[in-house]
């Protein structure tokens, strides 16, 4: 079998014919099959040509499958927005309902006041206080003892009450031989309680749970959770704050791009509009570039922290590997957010909100289930539990950081100020505890205990000179308290020079950390405490009479009780352990000494302070502060 060369044969796009192989008369040359390989091989032109029409025809194939799974690429994103979108929606069509019960409980709430306070007073003319008052004229005529009208006017009240008790504090219907899980109508989470068992009671005396401000609606009270669940709300605090980029302790968190919430506002306005589907196709979904972009929303790469950091957050963020993180950007990228920033200046049901928390929620659970919080949580029994997480997630961005955010942006740099704050208030909270502890391990009185609390310990700073050390310990300068006389800090004094000497030749459990000294009277430096404000209800010698004269009465009132003496006066030698006045009372102390003492200080009369209105409020009291 023969065949023609194909000389005329178009090979594709941007081919050329090959080369013809021509005889000596001029016409083309007939070869057959097996002849092919040898022309082939005789002829380098044509060899070329076949190169050039198989790399032509695997160039088409590639283009024509890459613009395929680009195309599909490209789908895939716009479902994704889309089924984003539907969420959030959700989500919202959900929380609006929730505020609807939560008005509705409220409303229930204070008929069931009004009920009350109707059958405490006897008024109102309803029903109820109609049968009350019947039944108390029929008590009054009859004078019968138990089981007669009496009887029946308290269990009418009784069921009454009851009926009452049975609508919980969410407005919801409750069983109440059905106490536990499925009764509750919130969590599922409290405990089991016996039909016949009383109303649990709380601080102020009211057997119903008291009603949060609407600033604290989203406050996490810890009998809110489970205990069992702090290591999961750690871990979900550790999330968020990487999410946000929050790696410092002072961090604040950042305000949202309004341009970025102007961008989600339009994209989901755009969607539910008749001409969806034109408006889709008009606007060219995310290139595969803008999804690599989006790679930045997390500004954080734990491998940058460095592993001797004290930071707690940072030790927590560090354990979470980077793969991890790729994750949750790419999840953020499919979400259709370019950051994760959730707008503090929004209500949390907010649809940009809520898609933030959806988003936070959702990664969270896949970053666990991926191995990324192992090093902080081992059982994640409570993680499918998506009312619990959404609690914490309110508690933490719309509680806790929303304080934060308001009085960083009422006064700025005070939260970072406050924070610098905190381990000093710490450490004078654990040196008063250590204080208080060799008071009492010592049998010494209790009113030398009184002397000691954490308003009322100064802190330190450290010697401008971090060279000088004594004993190999660096020394720091206590800071002096204006309101606390000479003999309290004499007192104090010797209790930590009794105390170190507790460590040199006692337990190993006196071990006192810091070595405090006075600053020296060369540096006489304004070495005043940074915390000002006063401890109340000290004992009267506690205080510098000039300071104490100098105070409003009404502080004077609040800050000293002149009904105790702590010290003997006008001596040092308080810790003799033959001293008569260590086995004194402090009532009989008190009036042993009380003509030494009580001179000193201009304390209120009580016809003064009866003229002096109470303050209602914590803005009242605050003001009273020193």
């Amino acid at each position: 079998m023969s065949t023609n060369h194909p000389a005329s044969a178009s090979s594709g796009a941007g081919s050329q014919a090959p080369p013809a192989s021509s005889s000596d008369g001029g016409g083309p040359t007939r070869i057959t099959i097996s002849e092919a390989p040898l022309v082939v091989q005789q002829n380098p032109e044509l060899q070329r040509w076949i190169e050039n029409l198989v790399t032509s025809q695997a160039n088409q194939l590639a283009n024509q499958l890459a613009s395929e799974q680009i195309a599909r690429a490209h789908e895939r994103v716009a479902s994704l927005e889309e089924e984003t979108v539907a969420r959030a929606r959700a989500v919202v069509d959900v929380t609006r309902k929730a505020e609807a019960e939560r008005k509705r409980g409220e409303m229930l709430q204070k008929k069931l006041g009004m009920y009350q306070k109707r059958k405490r007073t006897g008024t109102g003319g309803g029903p109820l206080s109609k049968r009350a008052n019947t039944a108390k004229g029929k008590e009054k005529a009859s004078d019968s003892g138990p089981g007669t009208s009496g009887s029946r006017h308290e269990a009418l009240t009784t069921d009454d009450d009851n009926r009452m008790q049975d609508i919980g504090d969410n407005g919801n219907q409750r069983n109440p031989h059905s106490q536990g899980a499925a009764g509750s109508g919130t969590t599922g989470l409290d405990p089991p309680r016996h039909p016949s068992s009383k109303p649990a009671q709380n601080v102020g005396g009211s057997r119903h749970a008291t009603k949060k401000k609407a600033s604290q609606i989203h406050r996490l009270l810890n009998s809110e959770y489970p205990p069992e669940t702090k290591p999961l709300k750690k871990a979900f605090e550790t999330h968020i704050r990487l999410l946000w980029g929050m790696v410092e302790k002072q961090s604040v968190p950042p305000t949202a791009s309004p341009a970025k919430i102007l961008e989600f506002n339009q994209r989901v306005s755009s969607t539910t509009n008749d001409n969806a589907a034109d408006t889709a196709n008009a606007n060219d979904p995310p290139s595969e570039m803008d999804l690599t972009n989006r790679q930045a929303i997390i500004p954080i790469s734990t491998t940058t922290i460095s592993p001797a950091t004290t930071s707690q957050i940072q030790r927590y963020m560090r354990g979470i590997e980077d793969h991890v993180i790729s994750y949750l950007r790419g999840s953020l990228a499919r979400a259709g957010l370019s950051e994760w920033r959730p707008d503090l200046n929004q209500t949390s049901s907010s649809l940009y909100n809520s898609l933030h928390r959806m988003v936070a929620i959702d990664n969270f659970r896949q970053a666990v289930i991926g191995g990324g919080y192992d090093h902080m949580l081992q059982d994640t029994h409570y993680l499918s539990d998506s009312g619990l997480l959404s609690k914490f997630y309110n508690g933490l961005v719309h509680y806790r950081y929303l304080k934060r955010f308001n009085r960083n942006a009422q006064d700025p740099g005070s939260v970072e100020a406050a924070d610098e704050m905190s381990p000093v208030y710490k450490n004078r909270e654990r040196l008063a505890a250590a204080r208080r502890k060799f008071l009492r391990d010592n049998g010494y009185p209790a009113r030398y205990r009184q002397l000691i609390t954490t308003k009322a310990t100064s802190d330190d700073e450290l010697a401008p000179d971090e060279a000088q050390t004594l004993r190999g310990k660096q020394i720091y300068y206590i800071k002096t308290r204006p309101e606390r006389s000479p003999a309290v800090n004499s007192f104090i004094r010797r209790i930590d020079e009794m105390r170190e000497q507790m460590t040199k030749f006692g337990s190993k459990a006196t071990v006192v950390k810091r070595i405090r000294q006075p600053p020296p009277p060369d540096r006489d430096v304004d070495h005043q405490t940074s915390f000002l404000q006063l401890p109340r209800n000290m004992p009267i010698d506690y205080f510098k009479p000039s300071f104490y004269n100098s105070l409003l009465p009404v502080l004077r009132c609040k800050v000293a009780d002149p009904s105790v003496i702590a010290l003997r006066p006008n001596t040092t030698d308080w810790f003799d352990e033959d001293d008569p006045d260590l086995r004194l009372k402090s009532d009989k102390f008190f009036e042993k000494y009380q003509a030494y003492v009580l001179p000193l200080y201009k304390i209120p009369s009580d016809e003064l302070l009866a003229g002096i209105d109470e303050p209602s409020s914590e803005e009242d009291i605050s003001e009273l502060e020193f």
